[in-house]
């Protein structure tokens, strides 16, 4: 027993989970090209063709078709977002297991969870746009404000200052990061969500460990928005469809490896906080 506890690992091994996430998509790329083309391609699709009729005929945007158009189109994103989510949280754990995933099950558990999942995700993406506002904003006010004395570090300082002011909503959102795979060890009924069971299992299982996931999103969020901006210096020239659909995939794939990291994340935590094998956490979705 004692020889089991210290084989355990101490730290969160970020390594390890941004490893194990490229080799899930890897062994399941055709599973996940056809969860992002049925969760977030084809409803970007559908909601952008939607829009454009509206503009082709005239459409005012203060009409009751351009507002009903809104409001379908948050609801759904919220939704697709949610069972995208809990879709590839299904697929690796079922990868862990040594199982081929399929496209059923993963659509089945997705329905299963629904609406547990779009309103977590709900919570945690209101948290880090408004994170992302604060940011903003501080920057905002700090452009408008007169400079009488140029400082050679004024610039630098106040976004780190602004930086520093968004911290803890993003925070506050790593505490939650994995809270759509935990749904899963709860058992939500669809008519009864276990929201505030897995937010407060995300809770402790990410103590002690929030930092390393902060600066872990925080640097693949900035080398994906990174390549994604010199990606669209070579499709520009190609048109304006080119462009919205480079963009349209770039989201759906950066969804996609978002979902990944979070379930891998919640597997290896787990092995941190509770010392079980991938096969012991796998049976929750058993």
């Amino acid at each position: 027993m004692a020889s089991d506890v210290q084989a355990r690992p101490e730290t969160l091994r970020i390594g390890q989970i941004l490893s194990e996430s490229f080799s899930i998509i890897g062994r399941n790329l055709p599973l996940c090209g056809l969860l992002v083309l049925i969760f977030s391609v084809f409803p970007t699709a559908v909601f952008s063709l939607w829009s454009w009729g509206l503009a082709e005929h005239g459409v005012p945007a203060a009409s009751n078709q351009a507002r009903t158009l809104e409001v379908v189109r948050a609801v759904g994103r919220i939704g697709f977002a949610g069972m995208l989510q809990i879709a590839v949280a299904f697929m690796v754990m079922e990868d862990t297991k040594g199982r081929q995933p399929t496209l059923q099950d993963c659509m089945g558990a997705a329905g299963r969870r629904a609406l547990s999942a779009a309103l977590v995700w709900l919570l945690a993406n209101a948290v880090l746009n408004f994170s992302a506002a604060t940011y903003w904003h501080a920057i905002g006010v700090y452009v408008r404000f007169p400079k009488h004395t140029p400082l050679p570090l004024a610039d630098g300082i106040m976004i780190a200052g602004a930086a520093v002011i968004s911290i803890p909503g993003i925070m506050l959102w790593v505490r939650w990061f994995v809270a759509v795979p935990a749904l899963e060890r709860e058992k939500p009924s669809i008519l009864k969500p276990s929201i505030l069971k897995s937010l407060r299992r995300s809770r402790d299982l990410t103590k002690g460990s929030r930092w390393s996931l902060a600066v872990f999103w925080l640097t693949m969020f900035g080398m994906s928005s990174l390549m994604i901006e010199i990606s669209r210096y070579w499709v520009r020239p190609l048109g304006v469809a080119s462009l919205v659909s480079f963009d349209m995939l770039t989201r759906a794939t950066d969804s996609l490896l978002t979902a990944v990291v979070m379930a891998t994340s919640y597997s290896e935590i787990l092995r941190v906080k509770e010392g079980g094998t991938l096969e012991d956490v796998s049976q929750i979705f058993s």
